[in-house]
């Protein structure tokens, strides 16, 4: 399964909604052939590890969370993460980075 590297992500961010839902908000590089279809979630000791998963257009790639297009901004995904005490990593290749909080 092909995931995002963190040079293929131009924006990504966190936000903590009123009923403490976090929302994960991403920008990958612009692509004709690929899109994020949501993410993978994994659970470390201390952390939730998110691999952001990038899937060839036309093609069904499995994922734990579904990302949804953000109508107000083209381009961007927006995935519902499942409350969580511990804090959250998005998984790169390269190591994972924290985010949350």
């Amino acid at each position: 399964m092909k995931t995002y590297q963190e040079n293929q992500i131009q924006e990504l961010y966190i936000k903590e909604t009123a009923d403490g839902t976090l929302i994960l908000t991403v920008m990958p590089m612009l692509e004709t052939l690929y899109s994020c279809p949501g993410a993978i979630l994994k659970e470390e000791d201390d952390a939730m590890l998110v691999e952001l998963v990038r899937c060839r257009i036309n093609t069904k790639c499995p994922v734990d969370v579904v990302a949804t297009p953000d109508p107000a901004n083209p381009g961007n995904y927006n995935i519902a993460l499942p409350n969580t005490d511990r804090a959250v990593k998005i998984d790169y290749h390269s190591g994972a980075i924290q985010i949350w909080p």
